[in-house]
């Protein structure tokens, strides 16, 4: 009996030993998804630090060029994708802030939204 008390006792601490290493593992693998997830929100982060600085770099461009009225226009950066919306009083702003916005380094396409400001205050 004392010989299979021994053995019961053997295959019980290997039993523990298995349990053990096999939580030991799943943990890890946990703690490897919790830093690829943390990974993933600083590549967000810093990915929305480079749009919201390529959006005021191409604000101060539009807010530097004479002669464009600048108050209704809305800038959005994604990945150096620009979208320009908003209105402007004339036709010829339209197409010079998006000629002005692909200027700015960092910029890789526009989307220029922009519609004319009718004297009413409407946009077309």
């Amino acid at each position: 009996m004392r010989v299979i008390g021994a053995t019961g006792m053997i295959g019980v601490m290997t039993g523990m030993i298995i349990a053990t290493h096999a939580i030991a593992q799943s943990g890890s693998e946990q703690v490897g998804a919790m830093s690829a997830d943390r990974a993933a929100v600083v590549r967000i982060s810093s990915t929305s630090d480079a749009d919201r600085e390529l959006s005021r770099s191409v604000r101060r461009a539009l807010s530097r060029t004479p002669g464009l009225v600048v108050s209704g226009i809305h800038v959005q950066a994604r990945d150096g994708a620009v979208q320009l919306t908003g209105n402007v009083p004339s036709r010829a702003q339209i197409q010079q802030a998006g000629d002005v916005t692909k200027a700015v380094p960092g910029v890789t396409s526009v989307s220029n939204r922009l519609t004319l400001r009718t004297r009413g205050g409407n946009a077309t």
